[in-house]
């Protein structure tokens, strides 16, 4: 009961505060906090350039999202985001 009353219009509201979704070429990813963005600002928390752990995601307007990176809130703008170009293969014998 507790999962139907998170949803919806289809989409699992409890899901859609731990993840984001990414249009990367021709592809849309799924990503769950927490994931790693690289920070576009300097500012007095962020570096250019340097890589922070997003650990929850809010929607703020139809324009914007809300990164929780430690313990404040910064506009979804103020980072990018990679695709993971690791492959880990775990169970080999």
């Amino acid at each position: 009961m507790h999962q139907e009353e998170n949803k919806s219009d289809g989409f699992d509201l409890d899901e859609d505060e731990r993840s984001c979704l990414f249009l990367s070429g021709f592809q849309l990813y799924r990503v769950s906090c927490p994931f790693q963005v690289t920070s576009l600002m300097n500012n007095l928390d962020l570096k250019e350039g340097n890589k922070y752990t997003v650990e929850q995601v809010i929607g703020w307007d139809e324009r914007t999202v809300l990164y929780r990176v430690f313990t404040k809130l910064y506009p979804h703008f103020y980072f990018s985001y990679s695709p993971p170009t690791n492959i880990v293969i775990s169970g080999l014998k």
